[in-house]
């Protein structure tokens, strides 16, 4: 997977700002989008504080299986964001998340 380039990233910041859709001209519903991130984590729980500060979130709750942890974002407009708890380092490799996108191992 190739790093975006100046024209995507100026693609996706003027379909952000395009507004609301015309219905009565287009004649269907505007669809909803809603953008989740999931980042795998060892330790989620010692993780989140960093991430909540650094993206301006607050710290929510983990589920009851102990595998999802919620950023809380201050506006319901912005992406969910939730640490994954993955495969630890015990067997001597790296969690996928640290890997390169373009990485084939």
């Amino acid at each position: 997977m190739s790093e975006p380039t100046l024209e995507d990233l100026e693609s996706a910041n003027s379909l952000s700002r395009t507004g609301p859709v015309d219905t009565e001209r287009s004649g269907t519903l505007p669809m909803a989008v809603r953008i989740e991130i999931g980042i795998d984590s060892v330790m989620p729980e010692a993780l989140a504080p960093f991430w909540a500060a650094a993206l301006g979130y607050k710290v929510g709750d983990m589920d009851r299986a102990g595998t999802y942890l919620d950023l809380v974002p201050p506006d319901p407009g912005l992406p969910v964001v939730y640490l994954q708890r993955g495969p630890g380092t015990e067997d001597g490799q790296e969690p996928a998340a640290s890997r390169h996108t373009d990485d084939p191992s």
